[in-house]
């Protein structure tokens, strides 16, 4: 909930496999996702501008991580779909069955079962039979694990938890959607910690960063770079950042009770301060430089994005790769595209300036 850089308006050749003769822009536009709770915006990214967003920021009965998200945006017109699902926090103990957890009930706001070896294993044993209903004759067809992704995401998310273990992975399924042929690819992080409770050891974990990209069989390829696009895409929301971690802190001190949290949580959100402390701040700092060197990770895993310098803002900005032609102009807009006759100054009104890597 998994923030990241936030691009502006971005425009470039169809990912779906179009060539330079048929070359046809995909405008991208920032979206922004409002915390209805908290009153702020939590985080906004890129998505295509002809897309259809549902979901958002989720409040749960959970004092560790109170909000998770819940997205997906998606082609009205098509099946291309780029989502995001909760993250799922785990807690398990010998001795919790015999004061009446069983296995999946919850306990303190997650759910009471057995770690799992690593990622890919969360991924098939517990991510998708959670959604299979959803995924008509689906079957798996292709598995590996990312330890950079692992590495980069615990620097990013865990960097005070040193006994911690974290394993990355993904997933590809076929299935079909309206009668279609389609592919899906399922990324998710694993990371867990055992410490002692009264002599009982008490094991946190949870499957994390659930994110998926869904397009017709043979053009799930040519989709990463949009799902990348949007991924890099992402910022938070410091002022969300600030309230969100105020209202954490208090259900974990507090643990609510869940006939009058909702109660408590009002009073306190009317007095939520405002004011950015030194230490939120240095977090959030902390935080998004470590979730840069977490997406150059990532980039040199995947290869879909290059870095250019906007005269603009006198600062770089990264694109989707593969494009020979890239413009800019005041606003805070781009063009990418590969045809050479192709000029966004022709029959505009704005002045776009072509940027170099």
């Amino acid at each position: 909930m998994r923030g990241r850089r936030l691009l502006p308006i971005i425009a470039f050749c169809a990912l779906m496999g179009a060539g330079v003769g048929n070359c046809a822009p995909l405008r991208l536009k920032p979206h922004i996702v409002n915390d209805p709770e908290l009153g702020v915006e939590a985080f906004r990214l890129l998505i295509p501008a002809d897309w259809s967003v549902e979901g958002g920021v989720v409040w749960r009965a959970n004092p560790t991580r109170p909000a998770t998200v819940s997205m997906r945006v998606f082609n009205p017109n098509g099946i291309e779909q780029i989502g995001v699902v909760p993250d799922i926090q785990c807690v398990w103990a010998p001795t919790l069955p015999a004061f009446g957890f069983r296995p999946g009930s919850y306990y303190l706001g997650a759910e009471v079962r057995t770690a799992v070896a690593d990622a890919v294993t969360a991924l098939r044993t517990i991510v998708l039979p959670r959604y299979s209903a959803q995924l008509a004759d689906a079957h798996i067809v292709m598995q590996g694990d990312l330890p950079a992704l692992a590495q980069a995401w615990a620097a990013a998310n865990y960097p005070g938890v040193t006994q911690a273990r974290f394993s990355a992975g993904k997933i590809r399924i076929e299935y079909s959607v309206k009668g279609v042929p389609a592919e899906m690819d399922i990324y998710g992080v694993m990371g867990g910690w055992t410490y002692p409770l009264q002599g009982v050891p008490m094991t946190n974990w949870s499957v994390e960063c659930i994110r998926y990209s869904r397009a017709p069989k043979g053009k799930l390829d040519d989709q990463f770079k949009l799902f990348q696009a949007m991924a890099y895409s992402e910022r938070l929301n410091i002022q969300w950042l600030n309230r969100y971690s105020q209202v954490k802190n208090m259900m974990v001190q507090q643990q609510i009770e869940a006939s009058n949290r909702a109660v408590e949580l009002s009073r306190y959100l009317s007095r939520v301060n405002d004011h950015i402390s030194a230490t939120i701040r240095q977090s959030y700092e902390t935080r998004q430089a470590a979730l840069e060197r977490a997406n150059a990770n990532f980039d040199r895993y995947i290869r879909g994005v290059d870095r250019y310098q906007d005269p603009f803002k006198g600062a770089a900005v990264e694109l989707p790769s593969g494009h020979h032609n890239v413009w800019a102009n005041a606003s805070g807009e781009y063009i990418l595209s590969d045809d050479a006759n192709f000029n966004p100054n022709l029959g505009s009104n704005r002045s776009w300036r072509q940027l170099q890597h």
